[in-house]
């Protein structure tokens, strides 16, 4: 079982090597590298 503070430096590093300081800017960064994109699928 994961800590509660190692799962935060984790998500830290994470924002780091994005260069982002928040989760919003990580899913900007994301969608703009063709991630994610939408919730529906093509049938």
């Amino acid at each position: 079982m994961l800590s509660e503070k190692t799962i935060r430096n984790n998500i830290s590093n994470i924002f780091a090597k994005l260069h982002t300081t928040d989760r919003a800017e990580a899913i900007v960064k994301a969608r703009q590298a063709g991630l994610g994109g939408s919730a529906t699928t093509e049938r």
